[in-house]
């Protein structure tokens, strides 16, 4: 049987991301991907539901991304189901959340998502302002760990 050495197992245990990509549309979520590599260096990983994200959070429970950025509007669950699932995984309440829809915004999705302190942003949206914010919750990521 094959055994990591500990400097082995904590890299594997590290993400090979920095933003966690929930997006059910190709086209949306490679605009994203691109953007966001291209404009900010950031490494993200793209999944298309929220079955798939709990899934990979199963198989990789000690990689934590800096960002998650979920679609609302999701084949399965929609994105408040997925975040009531994520509550299950230890030390994800700290991990900035963006949701991003298209569908209408509701008093209810407004007040489930300032309860979970999640940012909300309606499709369409400025590319410009949504990498700005992203760079920004990234800087004050970093500047926690110093």
């Amino acid at each position: 049987m094959f055994e990591l050495s500990g400097n082995e197992q904590k890299q594997q245990s590290q993400p090979s991301y920095d933003v966690l990509l929930i997006e059910d549309d190709i086209d949306t979520g490679e605009m994203l991907i691109q953007s966001i590599e291209s404009e900010l260096a950031l490494r993200v990983r793209s999944l298309q539901s929220g079955e798939e994200m709990l899934q990979h959070l199963r198989d990789h429970r000690e990689a934590f991304p800096s960002l998650i950025i979920i679609d609302y509007l999701l084949p399965g669950m929609n994105g408040l189901q997925l975040l009531n699932h994520l509550q299950s995984f230890q030390n994800f309440e700290h991990i900035p959340v963006i949701m991003i829809t298209a569908a209408t915004i509701t008093d209810d999705m407004k007040t489930a998502l300032r309860n979970r302190h999640v940012s909300l942003l309606t499709k369409p949206f400025d590319l410009t302002e949504l990498l700005d914010y992203l760079e920004d919750i990234h800087q004050n990521a970093f500047q926690q760990l110093l």
